[in-house]
């Protein structure tokens, strides 16, 4: 049994422990560092076949494109139709975002994995669905490319989305109100304005949409638990302001009884412990 974990820890075969005592306390390293090492679970979901190459050369207008879907799966959706997954041109980073549903934003790592990008073909199980599609890229980085990551909250400068004094001036939307038609969505929109039209939304969702347009952590301090319609709008200038935008976020948002101020925040981050670069074989 020692020689076994000899060499599942790289010794040579002739490394050998001289007494018992020796062998028996060299076994209970071997157990505690067996225990600490990383591992797949083998109920898992994973892809039934899959593909995981570098991409080739990825246009400035692809690697945008890849980025914002990235960035903004936080509902599962991945690439693809029916029972097949298409990733084309996202980030490693990007991949991690789509795979863990978490923001780019909160993805802490190498350098590298935010510009080296990664094409996935993959086909989903008979019997298996869509939804579970992101558990089964995770398993598929932990596979090819040794994806190692913890999740931990630290105390940052953000921005925190709280009632403002007088109360907030929002209405309470149902699950069964339908959302707005075309029409309807041109009448919210001011002429010469764009904009973002939020039905039935929660509070931690409107942060989260803050944050992304920001990239920066957006707490909610509401303590509301309904759900909105909240229509976020301004001339083209204005919203392309990145100076700008917390001021123009601030002056919306007191419009609906909001106070949206800078301050320290709990900011959850996905930090990458391990990665390699170049994908194990297929």
């Amino acid at each position: 049994m020692a020689d076994l974990c000899s060499r599942s820890l790289g010794l040579p075969l002739r490394f050998r422990i001289p007494s018992l005592l020796g062998r028996v306390l060299w076994l209970i390293l071997c157990l505690g560092l067996a225990h600490f090492a990383p591992a797949q679970s083998p109920d898992a979901p994973a892809f039934e076949v899959a593909s995981l190459k570098i991409s080739g050369e990825v246009s400035e207008l692809r690697t945008r494109l890849a980025d914002r879907m990235a960035d903004r799966n936080l509902s599962g959706f991945l690439p693809g139709q029916n029972q097949r997954v298409e990733i084309d041109g996202y980030s490693a980073a990007g991949l991690i975002a789509a795979a863990y549903q978490v923001p780019l934003r909160e993805i802490e790592g190498p350098s590298w994995i935010f510009n080296v990008r990664f094409t996935v073909s993959a086909l989903i199980p008979a019997g298996r669905t869509r939804k579970e599609a992101p558990e089964m890229l995770r398993t598929l980085l932990v596979e090819r490319l040794d994806v190692r990551a913890h999740r931990e909250t630290r105390k940052v400068s953000g921005y925190i989305l709280s009632v403002a004094k007088n109360g907030p001036n929002l209405t309470e939307t149902g699950p069964s109100v339908p959302r707005l038609n075309a029409t309807d969505y041109v009448k919210r929109i001011k002429p010469g304005f764009v904009g973002s039209q939020m039905d039935h939304i929660g509070m931690a969702q409107l942060a989260n949409y803050l944050a992304n347009g920001l990239k920066t952590p957006v707490e909610d301090q509401t303590g509301l638990k309904g759900h909105y319609d909240v229509v976020i709008q301004a001339p083209p200038d204005e919203m392309n302001d990145e100076l700008g935008l917390p001021g123009l976020y601030r002056r919306i948002l007191s419009e609906y009884g909001l106070r949206f101020e800078g301050g320290k925040v709990d900011a959850p981050f996905l930090v990458i412990d391990g990665i390699s670069k170049t994908p194990k074989e297929n």
